[in-house]
This record gives structure tokens, sequence and C-alpha cells, in this order.
């Protein structure tokens, strides 16, 4: 296990505590853990399998998106998903790599 950065999961234990949390609440905020500066809100997209297909994110620089802004985006992002999975159902043709 390498971690792309400080701010990132450091080890395998504690990314599948975080991805659990990701499966209960629907969402998961980034704070630093790719780019410096940078806060993102993001949900998956589920087909009807419950498997994630796509996801949907909201980020920017740290220093405007607070997390006050967050229960805000929160919902809209968390309904987007679940129109998109219902608009793709099961549907989706996997991409050609």
């Amino acid at each position: 296990f390498r971690p792309a950065r400080p701010k990132a999961i450091q080890d395998s234990k504690t990314l599948l505590r975080r991805l659990g949390q990701i499966r209960r609440d629907g969402y998961d905020l980034s704070r630093e853990e790719i780019t410096e500066g940078a806060f993102a809100l993001a949900a998956p997209i589920l087909d009807r399998n419950r498997c994630a297909v796509a996801a949907i994110s909201v980020s920017g620089p740290e220093v405007r998106l607070t997390a006050d802004w967050v229960p805000r985006f929160k919902g809209a992002v968390l309904a987007a998903c679940r129109k998109a999975g219902g608009i793709t159902g099961s549907d989706l043709v996997p991409m050609a790599l």
C-alpha cells in the first residue's frame, strides 16, 4: 500500500474502514488527499445491482469550499446520483480500454 500524499489514507485498514463509512453515508469528502488545497464531495452512481458504475463530485479550493457548504451540496449530489442510477439501470456498457 503506497499513499498518494501525506493527507491521503495511509494503510489498508483505514481504507477498508473508510469504504464502510462511504457505503453507510452514500458519499465521501476529500480534503487535500490528492491535490493540495482541494476539497471535494463525491458520491457513486449505482446500477440496479448496487454496483458503482460512475460518480458525481463537487470540488474546489478549500479556501472557498469550507465545511459549511457540505449540507447544501450533499443533497444535490446524492439526488443527482440516484437519478442517474435510475436512468442507466442495468443498460450500462463497459468502456473498452
